[in-house]
């Protein structure tokens, strides 16, 4: 067992004061809680046999709450200067492997903003790129195709209700989305040391 961190980003989660408790009560006291620019995300260091068991749980444990899930981070959707922090290495080094100037060739073509100063690109596809070049390990790419798949289980569950995508998302050991249901909840009382809310 090892610690991974990692973020899930919350959907219909109601006033942030509200959840320290239900949250602590359901096993999310490996997290920190915050909200950036009116979105709640949990902050996790969570044991697991791997990263996507540990998400699993972590999810699992969250949505027992009656809140969704939305996304998970860090987000699989980078821009050159997210991969240049990534690999370590300077943004002309990106520049010149998504131009063909460095490494094996065929750089993955961006998601969007094809035509703009600013392309974005799945990380898992850059990451299986540049393990080609032995700069990304087995590792990062393993957990770079964990977040890709289960955020885009969580995508086609959020924007269609078919019984093929809910069959997807109980392979996944993940529950279909509820509606939200707003409910009275006790305010959140400061007893425990771990139930800790950060403000952006």
């Amino acid at each position: 067992m090892r610690t991974y961190s990692f973020t899930l980003v919350l959907s219909g989660a109601g006033d942030v004061r509200t959840l320290a408790d239900p949250l602590y009560e359901a096993g999310c006291d490996d997290a920190l809680l915050g909200t950036q620019g009116g979105t709640v995300f949990l902050d996790f260091d969570r044991e697991g046999k791997s990263l996507e068991s540990a998400i699993r749980s972590a999810i699992h444990d969250v949505e027992k709450t009656g809140i969704n899930v939305a996304r998970v981070e860090p987000d699989d959707i980078v821009n050159a200067s997210e991969i240049s922090r990534r690999i370590a290495q300077t943004r002309e080094s990106v520049r010149k492997y998504i131009n063909g100037q460095r490494g094996p060739g065929s750089f993955p073509a961006p998601l969007s903003g094809v035509k703009t100063s600013s392309p974005l690109w799945r990380w898992n596809e850059v990451a299986n790129w540049f393990a080609k070049s032995d700069i990304a390990n087995d590792e990062r790419v393993r957990e770079a195709n964990t977040i890709a798949a289960l955020n885009t289980v969580l995508d086609l569950r959020r924007i269609i209700n078919a019984q093929q995508v809910r069959e997807m998302l109980t392979d996944f050991g993940i529950a279909a989305a509820k509606p939200t249901r707003r409910t009275r909840r006790r305010p959140a009382h400061a007893k425990s040391k771990s139930r800790r809310t950060q403000h952006a």
